[in-house]
């Protein structure tokens, strides 16, 4: 499996006092893409939330959603389905050699 995380454009402002500049990344527009197999699966971000207070880690976390309009491919062809679950193990299925039935 491989996991790519593209962040959006960073955001660059000229400090005034001449020291350069202060970069920091935008909440919205990164990216995600888990490869398994041939299968890709691509997600958004949709926001950045604190820490949940009953969980482990720290600091800040992106959240990624499914893409609404084409999340799930196989060999860089569209798989379409109502379910993205199903759609995922459709296409792992169809990847390995497999069909699935309900």
């Amino acid at each position: 499996m491989i996991l790519t995380i593209q962040t959006a454009v960073p955001v660059l402002n000229k400090i005034d006092n001449g020291m350069g500049y202060e970069l920091r990344m935008p909440y919205g527009g990164h990216h995600a893409h888990l490869q398994i197999g041939n299968v890709s699966i691509a997600f958004d971000a949709r926001n950045v939330f604190d820490r949940p207070a009953d969980e482990s880690y720290d600091g800040f976390c992106f959240e990624f959603g499914t893409y609404w309009d084409d999340p799930v491919r196989l060999n860089n062809v569209s798989c379409n389905g109502d379910d993205i679950g199903e759609t995922v193990m459709r296409a792992l299925a169809a990847d390995l050699g497999f069909t699935v039935s309900k």
